[in-house]
């Protein structure tokens, strides 16, 4: 058969193997998703609502979350070099919002065909057989553990192409004649692939790097290929140059980002050494090595049935024309041109799976031995490039462990297959069962890699309910309550969110058009996870805070349920819990309650009240020895709708900490407001505790009502001072 009609076959094959897999997002294209919660849910919700949000807002911004800070595309994990063209073709040519996840989709199925066509492009140059390149080509790209990613959510992480588009075009580098346009071409491609997702880079420049110097060695007596070798890496330094070129001239708060985030050399985001050789669970063939070592995603690496049983086989066969060509003295130390880019490829993906061990590791999890990992290039780099932490998964430097293994085997298979003369040499071929067994497998597991999508329509009928008959152009941003903000890779300033409750605040902010106060992002500038989280630690917002926000009100989105009940995952760290224990007490704070929705309850938050009002008397109070203390406002008129509070309780240490009750009754007895609130602490250890605290008035049935203002405490103390304030919004 002609390479070119092997080509085609490919090609139809492949896009028939990807519509049976994952038909359910073809046919049905807005239903689904790969993952519906953790890091999959803020995928598609960064990608999503950056697409959609406002025309005016800057391409480069995130507007949808970490408000009213925003952020900055490159952490938002939106797949740049996707969402960027996406969101300027609405915008300027016609509106495809409502399309842009199947986009996505579409754009990850057509990369396995992509991989398929540069693996066959690759292969060609020196597997003859048409069985071995077509069955290779065909089954590969399904095998590749990059893949799996999908069903994690780590969508443009699935990109396992950009590793085959190296090899080619390093490939093509040196059949050009060392060509300098290659160079620029290598540069323009590491640019492009750090944009779909940045850990891209450092693979991407170590691969390239070691391939080049590898095949240099080969050529040592062309002086041009010297010159190529260097100009190839004046290309990769170009291209990661403008990376970072472009990330620090475009991220304003690139200095405020944490330098050492937490997690490197975190075992759980290292390569362990048991995973190359441990199926997955949807593996038919098992391999002889059994391990009990705990995996986790990062942890991955295995080779197939094909790289461990077939490359066990055939080099052996190998070995065995090797030991016969040097008994006959046919041996030759001339190395055909296509092996030594195997050999390239070989070591260079196996020194950049040393990075992936860390700098430390253990043969299997029980090993008590620690040894030290000199191979890794990080155990030298890092001590005179300490931010090379930020690339804390450490495991996916093995991700191109898995080509050169397996390109390196099928090579073999050919070799092998060339030696053996007669009809036995057919025999061989079943070694293709290995590599058809386990594609079916992953087909069949990615065929069930499916969940029905929360930002469907049907989805959204509960928040849809939640939000009906709220003006929302009154507010400017969504605040859930529970809170949660993760992003700045400290935990300190970590807390995690529960499932239900962060894609339900999600839901919200696609539906509404509002971002969220909250955060689910990565590498977030370490003080606005600081000043947010404030809100809740001291009670009150910072004036860094406030100045960024408008004097619209901020809907408070809280879930009763989760905020009154422990029949839940509550966060166990101490900043975390105390922030949960801490989210109901802002509700009494400022708030306005405007509608129940089962468990939902909203409130018209109002941040800056206290910096935008028209001041009225202060009225002070005298103590009483009961502790309730009456005071009759007349003629309040309907301008007036909030009154301020302050008081101060006289407290020993050994008083039981009291609550404070407020109340508001007109001339008639009509109770319109009650409010009792825990006081939580002493103040500055002093021997009082200090009250403040804002109530919205209710509406008067006329501006003459005589009101009553009844405040108390339980202590059996009298209030040492106390103050009434009417606030009057502007």
């Amino acid at each position: 058969m002609a390479k070119k009609n092997i080509l085609n076959l490919l090609i139809i094959t492949q896009i028939c193997l990807i519509f049976a897999t994952f038909h359910a997002f073809i046919f049905n294209p807005k239903a689904y998703l790969f993952q519906s919660g953790y890091d999959g849910i803020k995928n598609y919700f960064t990608y999503q609502s950056y697409i959609q949000q406002d025309k005016a807002e800057n391409m480069f911004i995130h507007a949808n979350m970490n408000y009213p800070y925003k952020e900055y595309i490159f952490y938002t994990d939106n797949t740049p070099a996707l969402a960027v063209p996406i969101r300027f073709f609405p915008q300027y040519v016609f509106d495809i919002q409502e399309f842009v996840i199947p986009i996505y989709h579409y754009w990850l199925f057509l990369g396995i065909l992509f991989s398929t066509f540069l693996l066959y492009k690759i292969l060609k140059r020196g597997i003859t057989q048409p069985f071995i390149l077509f069955v290779a080509s065909l089954t590969l790209p399904w095998l590749d553990i990059q893949l799996l990613r999908l069903g994690i959510g780590h969508l443009n992480l699935s990109c396992s192409w950009v590793w085959l588009g190296i090899m080619l075009l390093c490939i093509k580098w040196e059949e050009s004649d060392y060509k300098n346009y290659y160079s620029l071409l290598i540069a323009i491609y590491l640019y492009i692939v750090s944009f779909i997702h940045l850990y891209y880079l450092p693979i991407a420049m170590l691969f390239v790097a070691m391939l080049i110097g590898f095949k240099t060695l080969f050529a040592f007596r062309k002086k041009k290929a010297w010159f190529g070798a260097i100009s190839m890496g004046l290309g990769v330094g170009l291209g990661a140059i403008s990376v970072l070129a472009t990330i620090q001239i475009i991220d304003k708060y690139y200095a405020f980002r944490s330098k050492l985030p937490m997690g490197y050399e975190w075992d759980h985001f290292k390569l362990k050494i048991a995973a190359l050789v441990t199926p997955f669970h949807f593996n038919l063939i098992p391999f002889v090595w059994k391990t009990d070592d705990h995996l986790e995603y990062e942890n991955w690496g295995y080779l197939g049935s094909f790289a461990l049983y077939g490359g066990t086989i055939l080099l052996l066969l190998g070995l065995f024309f090797i030991c016969k060509n040097i008994i006959q003295k046919k041996w030759t130390t001339e190395i055909p041109i296509f092996t030594q880019w195997l050999i390239a490829i070989f070591m260079s993906s196996i020194l950049c799976a040393s990075i992936a061990l860390g700098k430390e590791f253990r043969f299997h999890d029980t090993e008590k031995i620690l040894h030290t990992n000199y191979f890794s290039l990080f155990y030298y780099l890092d001590k005179y490039v300490p931010t090379i932490a930020q690339f804390r998964c450490l495991g996916r430097f093995s991700w191109v462990l898995f080509w050169g293994a397996n390109i390196t085997f099928i090579a073999v298979w050919q070799a092998v297959y060339d030696k053996i003369s007669g009809k036995s040499k057919y025999i061989l071929l079943l070694l293709s069962l290995f590599l058809l067994i386990d594609m079916y497998d992953r087909v069949a597991f990615s065929e069930k890699t499916h969940v029905e999508s929360p930002f469907s329509a049907e989805k959204m009928t509960e928040i849809k309910a939640v939000f009906a008959g709220i003006d929302l152009q009154k507010y400017q941003a969504i605040l859930p309550i529970p809170y949660y903000h993760v992003g700045s890779e400290l935990m300190p300033f970590t807390v995690d969110p529960n499932e239900y409750l962060c894609t339900s605040s999600m839901q919200a902010s696609l539906l509404t058009k509002l971002p969220l106060m909250a955060n689910k992002q990565s590498r977030t500038a370490t003080y606005q996870a600081q000043q947010l989280l404030k809100i809740f630690t001291d009670g009150k917002l910072s004036d860094t805070l406030l100045n960024q926000l408008n004097n619209k009100p901020v809907l408070a989105l809280v879930n009763r349920k989760y905020t009154t009940t422990t029949d839940w995952d509550i966060p166990q760290r101490v900043e975390a819990n105390y922030i949960y224990h801490t989210n109901a007490t802002i509700l009494q704070r400022n708030m306005s309650f405007l509608k129940r929705a089962g468990d939902w309850e909203l409130y018209a938050w109002y941040p800056k009240i206290d910096t935008f009002y028209k001041p009225s008397a202060v009225k002070n109070l005298a103590t009483s020895k009961e502790n309730i203390l009456k005071f009759a406002l007349t003629d309040t008129g309907l301008a007036y709708k909030w009154v301020k509070i302050t008081a101060n309780v006289q407290l020993s240490s050994s008083d039981t900490l009291p609550t404070f009750t407020f109340s508001i009754k007109d001339n008639q007895q009509k109770l319109y407001l009650n409010v009792i609130k825990p006081i939580l602490q002493k103040t500055n250890n002093e021997p009082f505790t200090k009250i403040e605290q804002i109530w919205r008035l209710p509406a008067f049935r006329s501006s003459t009502d005589t009101l009553y203002i009844a405040t108390a405490n339980n202590a059996g103390k009298p209030l040492l001072s106390q103050e009434i304030h009417l606030v009057q919004i502007q």
